[in-house]
Order: C-alpha cells, then structure tokens, then sequence
C-alpha cells in the first residue's frame, strides 16, 4: 500500500541489501571486529559454566569453548601474517641470555 502511494516504507533494523561487490568496511576492521567477539565468547562460555547447575552441560561448553579457542586463534595468525595485529610477547630464550 505505501509503495503504491510512492512512499517509501521504513527499513528493518538490519538494512536492505544491495547488489554492490564492494565490502561495506575494510578486511582489518572485519578481521578485528571477528577477533573481539570471539574472545568475547571464550569469556562468556566461560561464565555460563561456571554459574550452570546442570552437570551435563560443562562437558559440551568445555568443547565449545576449545572450538572458540582455536577459531580465535586462527584468527589471530591471519592478523599477525597480514602485519595487522603485533605478534603476542613471548617468553625470554633463557639459553640464549646466558650466552
């Protein structure tokens, strides 16, 4: 009915689709945006273990979590490959101080 009296009816929360090839943001910033939320899972998978009172379920958000983990962590190499993300610090080479 709005569009055929030419007025345009308003947009769902997620947007409209367009045909458009372009990304809509930069890969970093997808790339960066994906690595916060995974982490932000592991903590809240974390959580939810901690406060379930079912026995069953820590088995399963364990695995989940471990899942989490490793897409994370893959995400994490892909940044530092791209030298968009700093490699984590590491631990000394105590061998080689000593020298």
């Amino acid at each position: 009915m709005l569009l055929q009296s030419d007025i345009q009816p308003p947009s769902t929360w997620a947007g409209k689709a367009t045909d458009s090839t372009k990304a809509p943001a930069s890969e970093k910033l997808m790339m960066y945006t994906t690595s916060i939320i995974a982490s932000s899972a592991i903590g809240y998978n974390a959580l939810g273990t901690s406060f379930s009172m079912r026995s069953d379920l820590h088995t399963k958000l364990s695995l989940i979590g471990k899942d989490t983990f490793d897409f994370a962590k893959k995400g994490g190499k892909i940044m530092i490959s791209h030298k968009w993300m700093e490699e984590p610090p590491q631990m000394e080479d105590r061998n080689q101080l000593t020298k």
